[in-house]
């Protein structure tokens, strides 16, 4: 097993099993070329003093290592690992985030089921795909308006499945073709690759107006192109996730969403009333009998609360607007304890 260590630059120190270690790393001014990529020369140099008597060193630096190394699997199994791409490599964004469970992700109908199955079905298909000679990866587009609930499902789905995220923006400034490739084809194990806006990233290839062209100059470096050659180019033994997001599917080119490079496609929509019901009933639906107030037990019953929801349901439709699940989700939060003026304010949803 490897062990990555991740620490600032300079001296560090720190107690294990009563031993003071210092923790040296240094960064060198000269790069190292690693598959095209400028990478810095980096040491990091671990010393303690004062082993004596059975304690050997060499039994010191492995009770450490497999101590860290739990410690990471650990925080793995209850939390949800984000990368963003720095420069030539994936590095961890802050700490795991605690994992959101699918449930709390209310999609229409059975898209939530369905998404979830096909999924599952890819990550059991492994020799199937093999035997074929299929490259096995698998692409999923989400388009929709705002706060549909398209990088929320992606979260949701990645922690229920113990998968991390590898978050990397095309519109970057400093990513390159080079750069792009490098990192798709170096991502972490277990990692879904999470391309979000993805039509911000590259000007149309027949620009309607002079003004449309000036507006796509200078996002980025990285070509469609270039883009396209990462995705076929992912040649690795571990299984390959793609999800690319965007709330403008009519502005990518249709080489970037044909069959093999895109394999599911689904629209994220506003919210139907089946929704709007569904949210209201998680929110203030409690998780356990035990959580119910007896004072306010009938007002609570299920068979009540249903009633409020549908109440608060045909108060939203009476709108007549379009209404995403992340705006019910901020209204009802003004609210969260008080399901009637949740229902007598929703003129405030904007």
């Amino acid at each position: 097993m490897n062990h990555f260590f991740t620490p600032g630059t300079g001296v560090h120190y720190f107690n294990y099993r009563g031993k003071f270690v210092k923790l040296e790393r240094n960064r060198e001014k000269s790069l190292i070329h690693k598959d095209g990529v400028r990478k810095p020369f980096e040491t990091v140099t671990l010393t303690t003093y004062g082993i004596f008597g059975r304690s050997k060193p060499a039994e010191f630096w492995h009770s450490f290592l497999a101590s860290a190394t739990q410690e990471g699997l650990s925080t793995l199994k209850t939390g949800l690992v984000v990368y963003q791409a720095i420069g030539p490599e994936w590095k961890r964004l802050g700490n795991p985030r605690k994992k959101r469970p699918l449930e709390s992700v209310i999609l229409e109908g059975n898209t939530l089921e369905n998404l979830f199955d096909d999924v599952v079905e890819f990550l059991a298909s492994e020799q199937w795909y093999t035997d074929r000679g299929i490259p096995y990866r698998r692409g999923y587009l989400f388009y929709g308006p705002p706060g549909t609930g398209k990088s929320s499902f992606i979260s949701a789905l990645a922690g229920r499945l113990g998968y991390s995220i590898c978050m990397l923006s095309l519109s970057e400034r400093t990513l390159d073709d080079l750069r792009l490739n490098y990192l798709i084809n170096n991502m972490p194990p277990k990692s879904f690759l999470l391309l979000e806006d993805v039509d911000a990233a590259f000007a149309p290839r027949d620009p309607e107006t002079p003004t449309q062209q000036k507006m796509y100059e200078g996002l980025s470096r990285v070509t469609l192109s270039g883009l396209l050659n990462a995705l076929d180019g992912v040649a690795s033994s571990e299984e390959r996730l793609i999800f690319m997001t965007t709330n403008y599917k009519d502005r990518l080119d249709s080489a970037l969403i044909r069959p093999g490079r895109v394999d599911v496609q689904h629209y994220f929509g506003y919210c139907t009333p089946e929704m709007i019901q569904l949210l209201f009933m998680r929110f203030y639906y409690p998780k356990k009998v035990e959580d119910i107030d007896p004072k306010q037990a009938l007002a609570i019953k299920q068979k009540e609360l249903l009633e409020l929801a549908k109440n608060f349901s045909n108060a939203v439709l009476s709108l007549k607007k379009n209404i995403s699940p992340a705006q019910i989700q901020k209204h009802l939060i003004n609210y969260k304890d008080d399901t009637q003026a949740a229902i007598e304010s929703v003129e405030e949803i904007k």
